[in-house]
């Protein structure tokens, strides 16, 4: 038994498409117990790995290093880190920064609790003008719609964090 959702993205200006708003990668939904109790998990169905059509993996992501993504592309980043200062990932232009004294992660103007302290998951899914992202396996997710796609890079601002994985599979069009 699944339970599939669809989400409407709303706010983007899609310059030379043919549509003017999105909808979100479909999600699976699922029921899980952690340390808040039962909980609402969101992640990408299984059929997106249907679109895979390369897949890079990097053993770690240097401090303030660039790394070149994919105009469509899943980014799996597995972080690291000691202390409490924040640590700031940098998206196609867009900063998700984690504040390990609070135990929170912020993207996209929203703020989520992680669920563990001192090492998380995300999973990045970039497309021409959005964003998604996918924190401690779905446990929270966020979703932007950017204006234009000009920067497409991955990097890490961070004295205390390491990236200890970086994979980066390339996306073909869902829609040709």
């Amino acid at each position: 038994d699944r339970r599939v959702q669809i989400s409407w993205m709303r706010g983007g200006s899609y310059p030379g498409m043919s549509f003017s708003q999105q909808m979100t990668i479909p999600v699976e939904l699922s029921l899980r117990r952690d340390v808040d109790g039962i909980r609402l998990y969101r992640n990408p169905v299984r059929e997106l790995d249907q679109l895979v059509v390369d897949r890079r993996e990097s053993v770690m992501l240097a401090r303030d290093s660039v790394v070149e993504l994919p105009e469509l592309a899943s980014v799996a980043v597995e972080l690291r880190w000691a202390g409490t200062e924040p640590i700031r990932i940098s998206i196609c232009g867009q900063a998700m920064t984690i504040w390990p004294e609070y135990g929170q992660v912020s993207f996209a103007g929203k703020t989520a609790r992680l669920r563990d302290q001192g090492a998380t998951a995300i999973r990045f899914l970039i497309d021409r003008s959005s964003i998604e992202a996918f924190v401690d396996d779905g446990r929270s997710c966020f979703g932007l719609v950017r204006e234009t796609a000009v920067d497409r890079t991955l990097q890490l601002h961070s004295t205390t964090a390491t990236a200890e994985r970086v994979t980066i599979e390339v996306l073909r069009p869902a829609w040709v």
